[in-house]
Formats: C-alpha cells, sequence, structure tokens
C-alpha cells in the first residue's frame, strides 16, 4: 500500500486578516497548504507563523523548501512524470520594464 500526502493550492486574492485564513484553512483538509496572492502584511506574516509555528514561507523560499520536501521524502511531481517535455509558463509579470516568467514546473 503506498502512502499520499495532500497539497491544495490556492490563489486566495487578499487574505488581509487571521480570520478570514482561519477560514480558509478550516476549510482545506490537506497536509500542505500554499496560498497566493494573500497580501499579508509583515505583521500578519509574523502572527501566521506564531498559529503555523513557524512553518511557513515566502515567494522563492517556497520552491527550494518543496524541492528538499519532495526529495527527502522521495516524492515526485506525478504531472512532470507524464509530460518530461512541456515547459509552460504559469506565472508572467512586468518587473522594471523586463517580462519575467517563471513555471509551476521549477521543482
Amino acid at each position: 500500500m503506498s502512502e499520499s500526502i495532500s497539497i491544495t493550492s490556492l490563489n486566495v486574492n487578499g487574505l488581509g486578516t487571521m480570520e478570514k485564513l482561519r477560514e480558509v484553512t478550516e476549510m482545506i483538509k490537506s497536509e500542505i497548504i500554499c496560498l497566493q496572492e494573500t497580501g499579508w502584511t509583515d505583521d500578519l506574516m509574523t502572527d501566521v507563523k506564531t498559529l503555523w509555528n513557524g512553518h511557513n514561507l515566502r515567494s522563492d523560499q517556497s520552491r527550494e523548501a518543496l524541492a528538499q520536501i519532495m526529495n527527502t521524502e522521495d516524492l515526485v511531481d506525478v504531472w512532470r512524470e507524464e509530460h518530461p517535455e512541456v515547459r509552460d509558463f504559469s506565472r508572467r509579470q512586468i518587473v522594471l520594464v523586463t517580462l519575467k516568467q517563471s513555471r509551476i514546473d521549477c521543482v
């Protein structure tokens, strides 16, 4: 029997209070929750770190942490395994008049 892990990723489009965070996390039954576009202030980020015992990361730290978890726990990205040649950009933004692109498959 194989073990599985549940990962949920949500674009929450602003999650500016602890009350809203609790509402969202109560609905999600996953071991790992990835929240994008939270709009958290540094003060709220401190509260979230306390709530989650320091287990939260920002921006590129999360990619590195996910890669480490996957390596340590011998996990694979099933989509990447099934589509090894596909390289779709999942994020595009203009920063200082320069197009920056990233992919969901950077791990």
